[in-house]
């Protein structure tokens, strides 16, 4: 009863035998995934800090987007008003 190897290896893990793991600011484990959350280390360069680069990055861009849809709207009568086409 042999299974198929295909089905097997749908995700395989990356291999960094004899390759030079980079140095990041932050804890990470084998996948280079960080294992802490420093909300204040904001400084590095992007090789050594891409994970709060990211974080942050997606935090900004989520308010925005929750701003733009819900506390705009309401004002939306005001500038139909004020521009006389309602």
């Amino acid at each position: 009863s042999s299974k198929p190897t295909a089905l097997l290896n749908i995700f395989p893990q990356p291999q960094n035998q004899g390759v030079a793991m980079p140095e990041f600011r932050c804890k990470v484990d084998e996948n280079n995934k960080s294992t802490e959350l420093p909300l204040l280390r904001i400084g590095g360069s992007v090789q050594q800090n891409p994970h709060m680069r990211a974080f942050w990055a997606s935090t900004i861009s989520f308010f925005l987007a929750f701003f733009g849809w819900f506390a705009l709207a309401p004002l939306s009568l005001d500038v139909a008003f004020s521009m006389e086409i309602c």
